[in-house]
């Protein structure tokens, strides 16, 4: 009898039990302790209240009419079980993270293929030290040495004259003075 009020309820401990982290297992086990004692707990009451003799209450009770009230009343009362208005609003937010997770697979999936290129692209380059300017100039056109333009370190793009070096200064200034 007690079973239907809980069996809509009922926990799938080993699932649980292997989404927690080996660092709170035994948070896991405390809480699982505690559930359970409630749920037999919860099972060892009847799902009805025991019925009231009324009979042996009017005959002891001299105050005529006090009975048939209390049973009036107690008759009447209706607890009413909670309505359960929270499972669409979790719904909603189980696909919305459900639509978040897939979109950021593959966008990771989409980074990973980049990187693999990169990386066979890495394994595959001579290494740095072994290379020369022109094999270096090859590999990576975008830092290539060049000679009409050359750079002042720290080598970024403020530093490729004496003039821009000059304006990377004014413009770290101007940086930390709004702060």
């Amino acid at each position: 009898m007690a079973a239907k009020r809980i069996a809509k309820s009922a926990v799938d401990w080993v699932a649980f039990a292997e989404r927690v982290p080996e660092n709170q297992k035994h948070l896991f086990q405390a809480f699982r302790t505690k559930s359970e004692a409630y749920v037999s707990k919860v099972y060892s009451y009847p799902e009805e209240p025991p019925k009231i003799n009324w009979a042996l209450y009017k005959s002891k009770i001299a105050v005529a009419g006090l009975v048939d009230i209390f049973e009036k009343q107690y008759t009447t009362l209706n607890i009413p079980f909670p309505k359960e208005a929270v499972t669409p609003e979790i719904e909603a937010q189980e696909k919305q993270q459900e639509l978040e997770r897939q979109q950021f697979t593959t966008a990771s999936e989409s980074r990973i293929s980049q990187y693999k290129i990169e990386l066979e692209n890495w394994e595959n380059m001579l290494p740095l030290e072994n290379m020369t300017m022109e094999e270096y100039g090859q590999a990576f056109p975008d830092r290539q040495w060049n000679r009409e333009k050359p750079t002042w370190y720290p080598h970024d793009e403020f530093a490729v004259t004496p003039e821009s070096d000059a304006a990377r200064v004014q413009a770290a200034a101007a940086a930390q003075q709004q702060q």
